[in-house]
């Protein structure tokens, strides 16, 4: 589940990628210009070269969207963005291309080839990693926002029965006892790790809240108070099965 902020930033790098291509094709019209001017293709080594080269613009320049897409502009791979890991091919393979270009008559066919498929192969399976790797790092960290979401519901509710606590009159300890509880559901671990144990207990905690809503709206402090020491040990128990699960 995106936020909306997620949303606005990924249709900001969408819009990026016209304006990217564009340099890109301007980069690549240089790259070429220089090659048929200085350098010249008369061997099949400048030919495969150029093919490379040409091969290492279109990943390069083809990698924001993907990287959006997949595990989104924010998602890192081995320290760097997928576009830093992209451009870096890049560079490595113009130093490759423009080496074997100039010096197409003294390099073999097959060593030219050789060398630039090599590194056109690590990169791509790198970048085939990364980018499986980016798609289930942003799963994980949509899951989390929704958990998030969910506890951040269970505190508002039990905010609501404080107010109605309060609004209503009831005993300064019922009252304190519903600050304490709702101070400790609101900072408790969130991330319940999916865990079978762990739902469970949150399922409950979920019923109880409910139930106390109505025992304040009903006035019944009693049974809010005890209901107000029946969530503080579930969420006692939550807490200390998480400690051992973490």
């Amino acid at each position: 589940m995106e936020t909306q902020s997620d949303t606005r930033r990924n249709d900001e790098w969408k819009k990026g990628n016209l304006l990217v291509c564009c340099i890109g094709v301007a980069l690549f019209a240089v790259y070429a210009l220089a090659i048929m001017l200085f350098g010249h293709l008369y061997t099949a080594t400048g030919v495969i070269s150029f093919v490379f080269g040409a091969i290492a613009f279109l990943l390069a320049f083809g990698t924001p969207r993907l990287a959006v897409s997949k595990g989104g502009p924010q998602a890192l791979f081995f320290g760097m963005s997928p576009l830093v890991f992209a451009y870096r091919y890049l560079v490595i393979e113009m130093i490759l291309s423009c080496a074997f270009i100039f010096f197409q008559i003294y390099v073999p066919t097959n060593v030219a080839f050789f060398v630039q498929f090599v590194v056109l192969v690590v990169y791509v399976i790198a970048a085939a990693i990364a980018m499986s790797s980016m798609t289930m790092a942003k799963d994980i960290r949509e899951e989390r926002i929704q958990q998030n979401a969910q506890w951040q519901m269970k505190v508002i509710d039990l905010s609501t029965a404080v107010d109605a606590a309060k609004a209503g009159n009831a005993p300064h300890d019922v009252v304190q006892q519903l600050n304490h509880l709702s101070e400790t559901l609101k900072y408790s671990d969130a991330f319940g790790n999916q865990n079978p144990a762990i739902m469970q207990i949150e399922t409950q905690i979920d019923a109880q809240i409910a139930v106390l809503n109505q025992a304040v709206q009903r006035a019944d402090w009693q049974s809010a108070h005890n209901l107000c020491t029946q969530l503080e040990m579930l969420l006692n128990d939550r807490n200390k099965k998480l400690l051992l699960i973490k």
